[in-house]
This record gives C-alpha cells, structure tokens and sequence, in this order.
C-alpha cells in the first residue's frame, strides 16, 4: 500500500506544476504580442496536469497521454463527485485539439488559435485546475 503522505506529495507536484501553466498562460493571454497558440499550450497543459493530480491523489495509474477526454473518465470513473463537476467531455476534447494546434504547426489543415480561443482556454483550464485545487488542497 503506497504511503498515504507520498501520494500527497505527488499529487501536489503534479498540481503545482498545473498552477504553473496557468499563471503562464494568463500572463501569456494579457501580452498582447503573444501568440495565442502559447497560451493555449499552456492552458492545455494545466488542464492535464490537473487531471493528473487528481489521478496520482486516487491513486490511478495513466497512459502517457496529452488527451484531456481521455483522462476525465479516469478521474470521473475514480471521484465521481468530481467527474461530474469538470467540464464537458466536449469542450476538453477541444481544449486538446487546440493545444495540440500549438505544439505541432504541421497540426493538419487546423489553424491556430486566435486571441478569443486563447482566452476561452485559459477559462476551461482555470476551472478544471480549481476543481482539482479543492480536491488536492483538502488532503
């Protein structure tokens, strides 16, 4: 049985680093000569490493995977009271494709991000990072 205070600080450091990306992303998002494809990397980034947190804190192992809608079923399946506080399978499915736009410029025939998207990004990682903030931070 894994030691209860490791699992604690595993999960901390995976939410740590999702806080990280978010204040980047935020403060990406105010730079007004910014590419919005950073922001967004950044949001994405948070969202997953939040998933994650609430994953390692459940003691749920995961693929090595950048899909948002893919790990929220994870976290719902194993905290149902969270799962179903996230947001949709659909705007995570998004907030993937629109990070993944970013980190790959060859990303197929999508474009990037614009400024609006950025910032609508930054929202839905904000909330998933909150939620598992409440869950993380109350251990």
């Amino acid at each position: 049985m894994p030691d209860p205070d490791a699992v604690r600080e595993a999960a901390g450091g995976w939410l740590q680093s999702a806080r990280g990306d978010l204040v980047a992303a935020s403060a990406l998002l105010a730079a007004k000569d910014i590419d919005p494809a950073i922001v967004a990397f950044h949001a994405q980034q948070a969202a997953e490493k939040a998933l994650k947190a609430l994953l390692v804190l459940a003691g749920v192992g995961f693929a090595r995977t950048h899909d948002l809608a893919h790990l929220a079923p994870a976290v719902a399946s194993t905290t149902p009271s969270v799962g179903g506080r996230l947001p949709s399978d659909e705007a995570l499915e998004w907030l993937t494709q629109i990070g993944q736009r970013s980190r790959c410029p060859d990303y197929g025939a999508l474009a990037g991000p614009d400024r609006d998207q950025a910032g609508r990004a930054v929202a839905l990682a904000s909330e998933v990072v909150a939620i598992a903030g409440q869950v993380v931070d109350a251990e």
